[in-house]
């Protein structure tokens, strides 16, 4: 899938939803990850989600 889907009042792969968010990731993200960092992705100014990559 390459667009996201509206999750409010549907039923998702992945059980009920009530917000969603697209990140898209750079080039340059993806070297700071192969270089061992980590990235914290905010999330509707609420949450926040971080991201590395395995082995690192």
């Amino acid at each position: 899938m390459n667009e996201p889907f509206a999750v409010e009042d549907h039923e998702t792969p992945f059980g009920q939803r009530w917000g969603g968010e697209v990140f898209t990731l750079t080039a340059e993200h993806l070297a700071a990850l192969q270089a061992g960092k980590t990235l914290a992705l905010d999330v509707q100014n609420e949450y926040v989600t971080f991201v590395c990559l395995e082995g690192h």
